[in-house]
């Protein structure tokens, strides 16, 4: 991942450039160093006994500690206390306080990762005065500014496959499906690679019903659409594991010809930088 800047941005507008490339000095934050754009994974096994084969890494919460340079423009009578106060005013700049850091290549913005500012550290008394912002991010992972829609009509349920060239870690994804005749029980699975997820409703899907289904980081859910929604958590099987996309091809099965896709859309997602 090429970077040349990186982007601060609040709930309420306010953005602050920290620069990677700046020769002419021009930008009043230049980093110094930034840690936390690493990633470290711990295996998480799924299955009734210590012996499953099936496991998903999952990522550590993100603590990411930008050291930056402060760079005032005294021909404007910028000062020191200036840069020091912007950053100030990102730890709680709305009610909802939350920052985004936005990576940018040149002006296109590569990925992205939401958190809190919960330490802000300067040097008010060095001939070159530095601030060590440290911010926590829930979410581990970094993913695309934008979702990414495939064209999923054009699918076969019986053979949909999935490619992702671009994210390096595996990652959940959306989709909506449709039936299109009286189904009792759904199962997505790869045969080759041994899994599956079974959905087994209360009452029988039919003709015009519509699946919801999303295995993102921290948002899952599953439900049908008729004239109201009804959450199916409690109808997917105890040993169904949940269908992710990984880098590079995937290919699901689903066991019913009466059912279509509508529509499936992920986030490239990164380990890091």
């Amino acid at each position: 991942m090429q970077l040349t800047s990186v982007e601060i941005h609040s709930p309420t507008g306010l953005v602050t450039i920290l620069s990677y490339r700046d020769p002419k000095a021009l930008n009043p934050f230049m980093i110094k160093s930034i840690s936390g754009l690493d990633s470290e994974m711990t295996p998480n096994f799924f299955g009734a006994n210590s012996i499953s084969k099936f496991y998903n890494l999952l990522s550590k919460k993100r603590t990411v500690v930008i050291q930056t340079g402060l760079n005032p423009d005294f021909s404007t009578d910028e000062s020191y206390s200036d840069l020091r106060d912007s950053l100030y005013r990102f730890i709680a700049a709305s009610r909802q306080p939350k920052v985004e850091l936005q990576f940018k290549n040149e002006e296109v913005v590569v990925a992205s990762v939401s958190g809190f500012i919960t330490k802000l550290e300067t040097d008010q008394f060095e001939r070159d005065q530095q601030a060590k912002v440290t911010i926590e991010c829930d979410e581990p992972f970094l993913k695309s500014p934008d979702v990414v829609a495939m064209t999923a009509t054009s699918l076969a349920p019986s053979n949909t496959v999935l490619q992702d060239d671009i994210s390096t870690a595996p990652h959940g994804f959306r989709f909506v499906l449709e039936f299109t005749g009286t189904v009792a029980e759904l199962t997505i699975q790869n045969p080759d690679l041994g899994y599956s997820f079974v959905i087994r409703p209360h009452e029988s899907f039919i003709a015009g019903d519509e699946l919801h289904f999303c295995s993102e980081f921290d948002n899952r859910y599953l439900f049908r659409h008729r004239v109201g929604d009804l959450h199916l958590a409690d109808c997917i099987d105890l040993r169904s594991i949940w269908p992710v996309i990984f880098p590079g091809t995937n290919t699901f099965q689903l066991d019913n010809n009466h059912c279509v896709w509508q529509s499936i859309q992920h986030y490239e997602t990164y380990w890091g930088v």
